[in-house]
């Protein structure tokens, strides 16, 4: 069974094709108590280029406290613009696609 922290992780790699950007939008609204440092160890060995910006990108947009402690700026986010959605919004500072009508959501 996975921890809390990595099914998250294994969440957002399921988007776009298993996973809808509103499913993962609400579960992390709802993700206040998960351990920041399980969390860096994570985020530091985890390899799929596409799941590290969009877990920056929820995490920015949905700002729980442990979002202060993994060092997001520290995340190998690769290079170049990672396609998620097709004809999506680019988030300048992850470089990835997000859905127009979430990118202009003001943050929870």
């Amino acid at each position: 069974m996975s921890s809390p922290e990595r099914a998250t992780l294994e969440l957002l790699h399921e988007l776009p094709d298993h996973e809808t950007f509103q499913q993962v939008d609400d579960l992390f609204d709802g993700l206040n108590t998960l351990s920041p440092k399980r969390l860096t160890e994570l985020l530091q060995s985890y390899r799929h280029v596409r799941t590290l910006p969009l877990f920056a990108w929820f995490a920015k947009r949905h700002s729980h406290p442990w979002t202060r402690r993994p060092d997001l700026a520290a995340l190998n986010l690769g290079s170049g613009i990672r396609q998620v959605v097709k004809g999506g919004e680019v988030d300048p500072e992850l470089r990835i696609t997000v859905p127009k009508c979430m990118s202009r959501m003001v943050p929870r």
